[in-house]
């Protein structure tokens, strides 16, 4: 997990200093982006669970997993749980 761990600050604090602030996105793009993002999971998502579940119910499902997806607030406390069970369990 060390090397895991190194590669990760390094990406974080190249040279011991973090790294200066990228150009700020504009509008367009987060859109495109976030228009992206929505299609990829969209297609994953009906394509695992049509089978189980039905298309309409799959595609509801894509739609409600990437809205929780947009919560800053909860991609942060996921982030800090899938830390937290590598590091502590």
């Amino acid at each position: 997990i060390m090397p895991i761990l190194g590669l990760f600050k390094d990406s974080l604090w190249p040279g011991g200093k973090l790294k200066p602030p990228g150009q700020p996105r504009s509008t367009e793009e987060i859109t495109r982006s976030r228009d992206g993002a929505n299609r990829k999971l969209s297609a994953i998502v009906r394509d695992l669970a049509t089978n189980m579940i039905g298309r309409p119910n799959a595609r509801r499902g894509a739609r409600r997993i990437f809205a929780v997806l947009q919560n800053k607030c909860l991609n942060q406390h996921i982030a800090y749980t899938i830390v937290d069970e590598m590091c502590f369990h």
